[in-house]
């Protein structure tokens, strides 16, 4: 199952990226992790309060093989197994060498809460016999997700909506939790219907 085409879309920010095309782990995660989403609403203050959780399992990862063949942006042709560690998620795979072999790998991705509560993502390492993390494509593999979280940062405190309150790596699961606030604009009033003019019935002069 061709899973690439997920963290494409995902990524496509104000349809700035149409061109995105490597393989992003955190897009395939976020995608991957659908199920498993609960969110709790209140309101406090006259704004409405959502608190949700955002759970993936290493069960989940794991139901069937990442295939990422045919892409030709990739560094990755196939991902065999995932196991959630503490602090990163360990992919083991083939990896597309600079002159097209493919090699055996292993692919290590982190995930945290940056300053701006927000989700930081990056491949932290990787280990191959002919990719490093200082290869082209995982250098911009990297830029383009620091720049997409960054275009989602706003630019004053108080107007942040959304924000990253917490992220568990380990135990088999990803947890990332999020707090969303927005305010409860007061519906407005329906205006009243204009009275009728009374009809002219009678003779003009």
């Amino acid at each position: 199952m061709n899973q690439h085409g997920w963290g494409s879309r995902l990524f496509a920010i104000n349809g700035g990226w149409a061109d995105w095309k490597p393989w992003s782990a955190i897009g395939l995660l976020l995608a991957a992790g659908g199920c498993g989403f609960n969110f709790k609403a209140d309101i406090e203050g006259g704004n409405l309060v959502v608190n949700s959780d955002y759970e993936i399992s290493e069960t989940l990862l794991n139901q069937h093989p990442w295939n990422f063949q045919g892409d030709p942006a990739s560094f990755v042709s196939m991902i065999d197994r995932f196991e959630i560690q503490e602090g990163k998620i360990r992919a083991f795979g083939q990896f597309v060498c600079p002159d097209k072999r493919v090699e055996a790998g292993i692919l290590d991705f982190a995930l945290r809460p940056n300053r701006a509560s927000l989700l930081e993502a990056k491949i932290a390492n990787i280990e191959s016999p002919c990719v490093a993390l200082s290869d082209p494509r995982i250098i911009t593999v990297n830029q383009l997700l620091a720049d997409t979280f960054a275009r989602l940062a706003p630019k004053n405190q108080s107007d942040q909506m959304l924000q990253v309150t917490n992220v568990k790596v380990g135990n088999k699961k990803v947890l990332m939790e999020f707090r969303f606030v927005a305010p409860i604009e007061s519906p407005q009033p329906a205006l009243s219907p204009s009275p009728a003019l009374p009809s002219n019935s009678g003779t003009q002069i």
